[in-house]
């Protein structure tokens, strides 16, 4: 997670929710459907673990975040087992609609980052997997509500489950 930090604070955070704040997120969920809109609230009512409020910190980090996933560099390392855990660690303090909105961005900023990411999860293991295992199961939630397509796109959509599918295979041989 030190790493991670380190790379956090070579940039500023942002000073307000933007595209992260509950009601933008909210409504980009609204946007793209009635179901997946619902299926956001649901996952988020489910984690009981998240504070209620109280996230600027957060936000900023994640928009910190969404600013280097624009880094060809950072991103290279992001897909390193050990910085991979640090993000799933983090990530786990997310709610899953604002968890997903995330993602959305950083991939559209690096094409293929969350199946590059989803892989470099499936390399880790220990108590760092226990937050690989969250980000998998939210990944698949969605997948098996036939709306990952409207977060990623159908093509990433295949490409991400499919990597899935096979890292939960082979972890349970």
């Amino acid at each position: 997670m030190d790493d991670l930090n380190q790379s956090l604070s070579s940039i500023g955070a942002s000073p307000d929710g933007g595209l992260l704040d509950a009601a933008v997120v909210a409504q980009r969920w609204k946007e793209s459907g009635d179901s997946l809109a619902r299926l956001m609230t649901w996952m988020d009512s489910q984690e009981v673990w998240l504070s209620k409020g109280g996230d600027a910190e957060l936000n900023g980090l994640l928009h910190q975040l969404i600013e280097l996933s624009e880094r060809e560099s950072w991103v290279r390392d992001m897909h390193k087992p050990y910085m991979a855990a640090a993000l799933a660690e983090l990530l786990a303090w997310v709610a899953s609609s604002r968890f997903f909105r995330m993602l959305e961005v950083m991939d559209r900023n690096s094409p293929n980052f969350v199946n590059r990411f989803a892989l470099a999860l499936g390399r880790i293991g220990g108590d760092a997997g226990r937050f690989a295992d969250l980000f998998f199961e939210r990944v698949m939630v969605v997948h098996r509500g036939e709306l990952l397509g409207r977060v990623f796109g159908d093509t990433r959509t295949n490409a991400i489950a499919e990597a899935i599918r096979t890292i939960r295979e082979t972890r349970h041989e």
